[in-house]
């Protein structure tokens, strides 16, 4: 491993333990560390947000697969405890304090990951509604409702300003949400379009204006479509007005022309001869 390598390896490692931290003083029965750690979450933004919500889905990963594993430390204990006990040996019990310490871990972390996934799903703070989109595809079912919820929170307040945080990938899975069975979503989605949509929208909303069973859903993307529209011209004569000129390579001579006479001369010249006159 070479050292740029190592550090890059270092940087990832001190992230994930100080996201594990802020799960757990997000989860904290504490105010004082609590809200301490909300003004952190807060400070690291739509960044902190995405690792944070990275950190839940590896969490409920693990809660999904950990029955099974459970389930096999148990068997193989049980096995072992048999053979011994046909050996002549006295019972041993020794791995069940390890499974109920196990329990003990798995519950604490399953709290941990509840309770900040409930508080996750509550921040005001538009700047994080891409990392949500993207939790949207998550493995884990707590972590993907989190989002969820604060996206049909957080997308009717967005702003034509909150557009630019937006990336490609962000509004191709919004554009996907139109094709699901979501309707609260569906319809979050719509209201926000108009304000942070651009043309990769319209074919998702034309679609969903004609396909879609839902009269609600069929009336508001019939409304959302012509403001999408209007929204699209907007950004193209404004990307027409920032375009450079054809002139953009004219020579400095053109650009910058030398003065050819002495404005104060023709000033005192012109006074001169008016008083001259009168």
């Amino acid at each position: 491993m070479s050292r740029e390598q190592w550090k890059r390896w270092q940087r990832r490692r001190k992230k994930g333990r100080d996201t594990r931290n802020l799960i757990v003083g997000l989860a904290s029965n504490d105010p004082a560390q609590r809200y301490a750690s909300e003004l952190v979450l807060l400070e690291l933004g739509p960044e902190g947000v995405s690792l944070l919500l990275s950190e839940l889905d590896l969490m409920g990963n693990l809660f999904r697969n950990l029955p099974a594993s459970l389930g096999w430390t148990v068997a193989v204990g049980c096995v072992l405890n048999y053979l011994w006990l046909l050996q002549g040996g006295p019972a041993a019990a020794a791995f069940l304090p390890g499974i109920a310490v196990l329990g003990m871990l798995t519950w604490q972390l399953r709290r941990n990951r509840n309770a900040t996934a409930r508080l996750l799903a509550q921040v005001e703070d538009r700047r994080i509604v891409g990392p949500l989109t993207e939790a949207l595809d998550y493995g884990d079912a707590v972590t993907r409702d989190a989002a969820r919820r604060c996206l049909l929170r957080l997308l009717p307040q967005l702003t034509p300003a909150d557009a630019f945080k937006l990336e490609t990938r962000h509004r191709r899975r919004l554009n996907r949400v139109l094709g699901s069975e979501d309707e609260p979503l569906i319809l979050a989605v719509l209201q926000a379009l108009p304000r942070i949509g651009d043309s990769s929208s319209i074919a998702a909303v034309q679609h969903l204006k004609r396909h879609t069973r839902v009269r609600k859903i069929r009336r508001v993307a019939t409304e959302c479509l012509p403001l999408l529209m209007l929204r699209i011209e907007e950004l193209q004569i404004s990307g027409t007005l920032l375009r450079p000129s054809s002139e953009a390579d004219a020579s400095p001579e053109m650009l910058l022309r030398p003065v050819t006479s002495d404005p104060d001369y023709e000033s005192r010249d012109l006074l001169h001869t008016i008083l001259h006159e009168g």
